[in-house]
């Protein structure tokens, strides 16, 4: 069985082997360019607020807290933001940025927020 499954086999067994060299030495294959990550905070709304897929909110730094809002009324808060997310908002000449919500869980009615 060896002789003959070398035989018959190692022709097909080498053009996918040459297949997978060629796919290997593309000259994009790693790049200098990392892509842009995106960072996620999970928002507590207030008592009454809810927050919808795909909607844009203001977030703003106040203290050691990022507060969200939907246009001049505050909907949510973030309160375990990472300090260096916290920095790069203050550092952004306004103190705001923005927030686009990826997930809401039900039950909780909490959100997850992009940071842009």
């Amino acid at each position: 069985m060896g002789l003959d499954w070398q035989a018959h086999c190692a022709p097909t067994w080498e053009r996918s082997w040459l297949r997978g060299v060629a796919r290997l030495a593309q000259p994009t294959l790693f790049t200098n360019k990392m892509p842009e990550l995106e960072r996620t905070l999970r928002a507590k709304p207030l008592e009454a607020c809810t927050f919808t897929v795909g909607s844009e909110y203001i977030l703003r730094v106040e203290g050691s807290q990022i507060n969200v809002f939907d246009g001049l009324t505050q909907i949510g808060f973030i309160a375990d933001a990472p300090e260096t997310v916290l920095g790069v908002i203050r550092d952004s000449g306004c103190g705001l940025a923005w927030g686009i919500v990826r997930r809401v869980y039900e039950y909780t009615r909490s959100a997850d927020l992009a940071v842009n």
